[in-house]
């Protein structure tokens, strides 16, 4: 039986995931970007390309870039959190439902619920594609903004 003391050692998804340094979710919103950008510059084709070359499944890759659609100040909190130990609770399943929404401010009011605080809009913008922002995901391919 192991000791308290290597408890603390313990091997496993959960103990790795007790031992990260920061949010998972922080990784998960760069690699959406990484792969917008691929997109963006030609050096893919498409999400099924991408699903290829990094070995997930093209769903996977959908779920990933989902997150492109997230209002720009919940990306900013996202990314403040780097060098944190704490917001574990932020997981990808949940930013994904929030993503899902289409109104900006709808989006802002369930990521305070989530996290327990007030976003104000940092400015006014669409639904969906802020100023500086990646454009959603169609078909796999990126859509290009008023088509």
């Amino acid at each position: 039986m192991p000791s308290e003391e290597d408890a603390g050692q313990a091997c496993g998804p959960r103990a790795r995931a007790a031992r990260r340094k920061r949010p998972r979710i922080i990784d998960t919103l760069n690699r959406a970007r990484r792969w917008q950008a691929m997109i963006e510059a030609g050096e893919v084709k498409n999400a099924a390309q991408i699903a290829r070359d990094h070995n997930v499944t093209r769903a996977r890759v959908s779920q990933i870039m989902a997150l492109l659609k997230l209002a720009p100040e919940i990306m900013t909190y996202i990314d403040d959190l780097e060098g944190t130990e704490g917001c574990f609770h932020l997981s990808e399943r949940k930013l994904r439902q929030i993503a899902l929404l289409e109104d900006h401010d709808e989006q802002r009011a369930r990521f305070g619920e989530l996290v327990g605080i007030t976003l104000a809009p940092s400015a006014p913008t669409s639904p969906r594609v802020a100023p500086g922002r990646a454009p959603a995901m169609v078909g796999g391919l990126a859509a290009e903004a008023g088509a």
